[in-house]
């Protein structure tokens, strides 16, 4: 479980990483938020996929249960069978209901939000099928959510006899016991008993479950797994292939729900790409180098989106971006036109210009043939060329001489 938990927070870290650095590409100020937020999102993606198969190893466990393999000493396993109780049974607060385990909460709605003010938990110590149940389970069972006067009346009760104590956020309860008990309330409870949503969780005696939880030998049954912040031992009540058909449909919202989000963080990032294109970048950060896959990528967003021309906001006779020939590289910083012609950074660049449209250029002394040329008037422009032989983004602001 450390290990998981690691694994999924240097996950977040790529994620708020990635979500940043491809947002400070084209704004520097929106790589905080967007690494935060968008790596948020990102990572709630990847976190609801990856749920998927921890599902399957569940149901892995489950099967390898079914089919009567000793349990492992030291390993997270499946236990199937009929939950029983050692001592005396239990009775859950609201609906009076006999049981082995159970969970409560009373949540008030508010405007915005939703408080509970009231929650519990009592597990007896109970056994399923030859495996002892040594510590409190998560109650993976339908909660039900108790309404009628009956129901009101005996949580009124319940809370009355019942001596409640206010919750510690870094002083966790004690649940690694085959006997749990604790009831909480909050510092602003009040009156809510008498009007909250009361709702809880049983598990039944002789009820057919499935536990998964670390197994130790010496201890002799179930209980949580050592060293870990969150407690992995859970209970699934139903027919054991019935819960391996609950996994499969919960897998499927996984998925759905994890490419819900990926779709989400990608297409905010898509909408900050078309808001603030490439050329916008390189307008307020005239000396910044632009990637190749910048330029694919402005490509392809522009045919689908197109943007009005951008200003180089470069001076008279002035020449930014890049070009690579072979294994040679330039940064141009000059640009002069004469007649027709833009004779770039010295004669590194040559480009001729007819009626608005790029005739003829030249790298390096290599001749280039199709590149885009963006044309804003005045000796002013871009060109942009991606092949196997060049590649080449420059933007320029010509000296004009006659």
């Amino acid at each position: 479980m450390k290990k998981t938990c690691g694994v999924w927070a240097m996950v977040f870290l790529a994620c708020a990483l990635v979500m940043g650095f491809l947002a400070g590409r084209r704004i520097i100020i929106a790589a905080l938020p967007a690494g935060i937020i968008g790596g948020g999102v990102l990572w709630l993606g990847l976190a609801y996929i990856g749920g998927v198969g921890e599902k399957a190893r569940t149901a892995r466990r489950i099967r390898r249960a079914l089919d009567d393999a000793p349990p492992r000493d030291g390993e997270i396993i499946a236990v199937v069978g009929r939950i029983t109780p050692l001592g005396e049974t239990l009775v859950s607060p609201f609906r009076r209901e006999t049981c082995v385990a159970y969970s409560y909460r009373v949540r008030t709605p508010h405007s915005k939000t939703t408080t509970t003010d009231f929650e519990g938990i009592a597990l007896t110590p109970s056994m399923i099928g030859s495996m002892k149940l040594l510590a409190w389970p998560e109650l993976d069972v339908p909660e039900t959510l108790c309404q009628g006067d009956e129901a009101r009346r005996n949580a009124t009760e319940y809370v009355s006899q019942t001596n409640f104590t206010i919750a510690q956020m870094f002083k966790p309860d004690r649940t690694k016991s085959p006997h749990v008990r604790y009831d909480h309330r909050s510092q602003i409870a009040g009156d809510s008993i008498k009007f909250g949503l009361l709702s809880e969780r049983v598990l039944r005696p002789d009820e057919e479950v499935c536990a998964l939880g670390y197994y130790s030998a010496s201890e002799g049954g179930l209980t949580h797994e050592p060293n870990t912040l969150v407690a992995t031992l859970k209970i699934m009540n139903g027919d054991p292939n019935a819960i391996r058909g609950r996994l499969v449909r919960r897998s499927i919202g996984n998925i759905l729900g994890g490419l819900f989000f990926v779709a989400l963080a990608v297409a905010g990032m898509l909408a900050l790409y078309i808001n603030i294109p490439l050329e916008a970048a390189e307008q307020m950060s005239p000396n910044r180098t632009t990637w190749w896959w910048e330029v694919r990528l402005e490509r392809l967003i522009a045919r689908h989106h197109p943007n009005e021309s951008t200003p180089t906001m470069l001076g008279s006779g002035e020449a930014r971006g890049r070009f690579v020939v072979g294994d040679r590289e330039v940064r141009p910083t000059t640009a002069i036109m004469t007649g027709n012609t833009i004779d770039i950074d010295n004669g590194a660049a040559v480009a001729t210009i007819e009626s608005d449209r790029l005739m003829h250029l030249k790298l390096l002394a290599r001749t280039i043939e199709g590149a885009e040329f963006e044309n804003l008037g005045d000796g002013e422009g871009r060109i942009t060329y991606l092949g196997d032989d060049a590649k080449c983004r420059i933007a320029f602001k010509a000296a004009i001489r006659k």
